[in-house]
């Protein structure tokens, strides 16, 4: 089991954290990595983005949810019910297989931090199971 910090720049952004993932994942042959984040308006997701696609990304999280502003939370002077809505939505926590301490993940594909409510500093946990 192991945690990695990374902070975020922007309100919403992907963050590449294949690199930082992997380096809690030394030392398992074969096995199952569980990652998830310790924060309910980040989310993590494993997708092949160019920095384009990275981009449309945000621009789609930025408009989504405009026809159901406001929302009842911000009447209530929080202003980031969009935030866990997109968290949900996107999902909290990953499964990726491992083997010879790298994640098996398709061809372009990475691992994503994805930042609903940035610039924060988020916590990523990893708990290992090996294989046989």
């Amino acid at each position: 089991m192991g945690t990695i910090t990374i902070q975020t720049r922007q309100k919403t952004e992907l963050v590449d954290v294949t690199a930082e993932l992997e380096t809690l994942t030394v030392g398992i042959d074969n096995g199952l990595a569980f990652f998830s984040t310790r924060q309910p308006t980040a989310a993590l997701l494993v997708a092949a983005l160019t920095p384009e696609l990275r981009m449309d990304f945000v621009k789609m999280v930025e408009n989504l949810l405009a026809p159901f502003r406001p929302f009842k939370q911000m009447r209530k002077n929080t202003p980031n019910a969009e935030a866990h809505i997109y968290a949900a939505l996107v999902g909290q926590s990953l499964t990726v297989t491992v083997e010879g301490g790298k994640l098996l993940l398709g061809e372009g594909q990475r691992a994503y931090l994805v930042e609903f409510e940035g610039p924060c500093q988020r916590e990523i946990v990893c708990t290992c199971v090996r294989g046989g």
